[in-house]
């Protein structure tokens, strides 16, 4: 059921950008960057009947390093981005519930560190596109796969972007801004136990382009 629904807002997402390859200008860009500013955290929900618990394990020291190839078309365009982010064990909120619901779960051990691997594919519409200054949103989804010395978790996600991108040159740009994913285990529906990963962070790194000059005023 959730692959299902990931390759539905997949295919959303695209449609409408698709439909304008062969009318405008097309472009396309190569992006490298990374950020040592965000957090990650773990909710874990607990549903038996009609009630609902809820636990939280909490990281940080985040920080994460991704490449991406954006194809624009105008101001809209597509995004396929691979990250991979690191993050160390912090606390646990309401630790009795895991203990009590969550099997083998052991408060002694604890990942002291997780590595997230994540691929996410986005839409792109831009403000001020062919400026030297923009303002591009990206609207996404993917998959994370979460990995630590106990943990295994693949989720389905959805992922969201706001940049300022500044171009240095007709084909060179800097970018920042902010991300937020949030994903729910493939499990899920087997399970009265749900986990729901969620990262926020900044979001900054360089654009390359590749075939099309932009930037101009």
């Amino acid at each position: 059921m959730k692959k299902h629904l990931l390759l539905t807002i997949i295919s959303v997402l695209l449609t409408g950008v698709l439909e304008l390859h062969g009318q405008v200008k097309k472009s396309t860009n190569i992006a490298f960057g990374g950020s040592y500013l965000g957090g990650q955290y773990t909710k874990v929900v607990y549903k038996p009947e009609e009630q609902k618990y809820k636990a939280k394990i909490l990281y940080q020291n985040y920080y994460n390093a991704h490449a991406a190839i954006e194809k624009l078309y105008g101001g809209k365009g597509f995004l396929i981005e691979a990250k991979y982010a690191g993050s160390k064990f912090n606390t646990v909120e309401n630790e009795r519930l895991l203990i009590d619901v969550v099997e083998d779960y052991d408060p002694d051990k604890n990942d002291k560190k997780i590595n997230t691997y994540s691929t996410h594919v986005y839409s792109v519409w831009t403000i001020r596109p062919q400026k030297r200054v923009q303002i591009p949103v990206y609207l996404g989804a993917g998959m994370d796969y979460v990995k630590g010395e106990s943990i295994n978790q693949l989720y389905v996600s959805l992922a969201a972007k706001l940049r300022v991108k500044v171009y240095v040159s007709s084909r060179v740009a800097l970018y920042a801004g902010y991300a937020y994913e949030t994903g729910t285990d493939m499990s899920g529906d087997k399970s009265k136990i749900t986990y729901k990963n969620n990262t926020y962070h900044g979001d900054f790194g360089l654009i390359i382009g590749v075939n099309k000059k932009q930037g101009n005023e």
